[in-house]
């Protein structure tokens, strides 16, 4: 407990993304780390009161580079509750076109995905009202493109419940750290977050934090009990 770059209390170390409670870097009240984006509950970057992760897309909650009020991810546009970016309320992800529910990018009223056309229900980008398939026809419930949350087909037409591009069947997000459970980039199993090595349950692509497998590049999960038709590895 002293003072960080900005002369701040903090309790821990801050630099590097330590846990911290006290202020950083701009000087806002921060109850865990920040500048790597940890949890953070103050303010941040740019003294807007958040409650989780900032300035790496981590969840925040409170207002974020706009100062907008969100509660979630938002940098990268991930899940965020409140206002985000160009000031629309969003329950969801935004800038990245993720789940919104809310206002986003056009300020026009969503409830899915956004800018990449994902999965919405209410207006996108381009005003149309839609739920199921939209901008690029992919029938789909939840997000597309951006690899992320998937429920029907996308991009690569496969049948997912999660992440696709990769072409493993995923139920949940990969690649863009999202949360997954199931295969991840290498096809090992996951539950969590991957590529950037966030919290996985399983083994990922570079053999980031894991509770449950160890990396191993040359692991392919052909299935995982509890989702036998989910995580099918495709060559």
């Amino acid at each position: 407990m002293g003072t960080v770059s900005t002369g701040e209390k903090v309790m821990a170390a801050v630099s590097s993304g330590e846990k911290v409670m006290g202020a950083v870097s701009s000087g806002e009240n921060v109850m865990g780390a920040v500048s790597t984006g940890e949890k953070v509950m103050g303010e941040v970057s740019i003294g807007d009161k958040v409650m989780g992760t900032v300035s790496t897309e981590e969840k925040v909650m409170g207002t974020v580079s706009t100062g907008e009020k969100v509660m979630g991810t938002v940098s990268t546009g991930e899940k965020v509750m409140g206002t985000v970016s160009t000031k629309e309320r969003v329950m969801g992800t935004v800038s990245s076109g993720e789940k919104v529910m809310g206002t986003v990018s056009t300020e026009e009223k969503v409830m899915g995905t956004v800018s990449t056309g994902e999965r919405l229900m209410g207006t996108v980008s381009t005003g149309e009202k839609v739920m199921g398939t939209v901008s690029t026809g992919e029938k789909v419930m939840g997000t597309v493109s951006a690899e992320e949350k998937v429920m029907g087909t996308v991009s690569t037409g496969e049948r997912v419940m999660g992440t696709v591009s990769s072409g493993w069947k995923v139920m949940g997000t990969v690649s863009t750290e999202e949360k997954v459970m199931g295969t991840v980039s290498i096809g090992e199993k996951g539950m969590g977050t991957v590529s950037t090595g966030e919290k996985v349950m399983g083994t990922v692509s570079t053999g980031e934090k894991v509770m449950g497998g160890s990396c191993n590049r040359e692991k392919k999960a052909k299935k995982a009990s509890g989702f036998p038709d989910l995580l099918e590895f495709t060559e």
